[in-house]
This record gives structure tokens, sequence and C-alpha cells, in this order.
């Protein structure tokens, strides 16, 4: 019996992520030597999805949404919205 895929339910995985954060790490150089504010972060957000970072004061929350949102460069990973990686700001994007 052959099996009709149209009618059964997508995965939402099936899809693009629209934020694909994978293994951003970042680091600061200071007089005192090297911080790491984010350390190997890898997420992912569908279409339709909530999603809270949560951490305390310091953790490096502002730092990864200011990576995500363009802001800040000279990081390792990547981070990808809609499909496009992100160098720069990007249209997709705002802040408050």
């Amino acid at each position: 019996m052959a099996v009709d895929r149209t009618a059964l339910p997508q995965s939402p995985w099936a899809t693009p992520r629209l934020l694909d954060v994978n293994r951003v790490t970042k680091r600061f150089t200071t007089a005192e030597g090297t911080i790491t504010a984010v350390d190997d972060v890898s997420f992912g957000v569908f279409s339709g999805e909530f999603v809270s970072i949560i951490g305390p004061s310091g953790c490096g929350k502002s730092t990864l949404f200011n990576i995500i949102g363009g802001l800040i460069g000279d990081y390792e990973g990547r981070v990808g919205v809609a499909g496009d990686v992100v160098r720069g700001t990007h249209p997709a994007i705002g802040m408050v």
C-alpha cells in the first residue's frame, strides 16, 4: 500500500531555520588577559517558535545578541538568518 506523504503533517524541522547559531565563540582581549564572553553556543529557531535566552548578568547574552544582529564581528562559528550568513547588519534583524 502506498502512503500519500502530502497528507502527513509536516515536521517543523523539515523547513529551514529562520535563525541558525552554530558553534559561536567570542573572546575579548583585555589588559588582564583574554575573556571568553560566549563559548561554543549553538541553537536554531524555526518559524513559529518562541525562544528565550536567560542567564545571570555578565554571562554573554548581550554579546550573543550583538553577534546575531551583526553588530560584533571577529567571532568563531557561524550565524545564519533565513539562509543568509550574517556578515554585518542584516535587513531581517531588528533590535530594541
